[in-house]
């Protein structure tokens, strides 16, 4: 009997301890600032964009969270030079670009604390509006570290790589970005 009531005692601490490491709210809101630099062949018409980008985290257990994101990045046009046999060459005024990400994805936080390094993983929708104007299925993959400043309000960064495109012209819309981003626990 005292062997049960000593096990009961030491289960009762550990769960005990689990909840108190549970995290301070499972719905988190917030948004992130991107930088996306357009690679081959994304960057022949568009330079570097940036926008907003509203994201909302809702953790399923602990360190492991569903994600949705949607917002804007706007890319500034080129100019491209195109020669022409017999005729010559010419420069083209290239249109600037809105990249409009539509995504729902998964994030993982490796340990538990203030400080969070994280892996992501996103699909979803690409629409491009302006110069270059079209919608593709996309796929967003990369890490970063977000820090807790206080009770349920997180800031970091993180790096990503995309590319739009799936059904077989990946290569025309890939794109590296960095972010700056702030999410805040509702519940």
């Amino acid at each position: 009997m005292k062997k049960i009531a000593i096990l009961m005692m030491v289960m009762g601490i550990a769960t005990m301890g689990m909840l108190g490491s549970a995290k301070a709210a499972d719905l988190y809101l917030g948004g992130k600032i991107p930088i996306a630099i357009p690679l081959p062949d994304f960057n022949k018409a568009l330079g570097v964009g940036g926008g907003l980008v509203a994201e909302a985290d809702y953790f399923v257990m602990p360190g492991l969270a569903v994600t949705g994101e949607f917002g804007f990045i706007h890319h500034g046009g080129k100019d491209i030079t195109v020669t022409i046999p017999f005729l010559g060459t010419t420069t083209v005024k290239g249109d600037s670009t809105t990249q409009v990400p539509l995504m729902v994805g998964v994030r993982y936080e490796f340990m538990e604390g203030p400080l969070k390094p994280f892996a992501h993983l996103r699909l979803g929708l690409n629409f491009l509006v302006g110069g270059v104007t079209n919608t593709k299925f996309g796929l967003n993959f990369g890490g970063g570290v977000l820090y807790e400043v206080i009770e349920s309000l997180d800031v970091g960064g993180s790096l990503e790589f995309g590319f739009a495109g799936l059904d077989g012209n990946a290569a025309d819309q890939m794109h590296f970005i960095i972010n700056i981003m702030a999410l805040y626990g509702l519940m």
